[in-house]
């Protein structure tokens, strides 16, 4: 799609906080935002329609 990626935004599990993605994401220079505790607004569609 030739777009480059430069925010991940996730919720608080634990898979999205391994040493493994933490690293990749720095070095790709992608900057990780979390969404807060209890708040599914935050999470957009994703939380929506299940």
């Amino acid at each position: 799609f030739g777009k480059t990626i430069k925010i991940l935004k996730s919720n608080n599990a634990k898979e999205y906080f391994s040493s493994y993605l933490t690293y990749f994401l720095t070095s790709h220079s992608i900057l990780h935002q979390s969404t807060g505790s209890h708040t599914p607004q935050q999470n957009g569609i994703a939380e929506r329609e299940k």
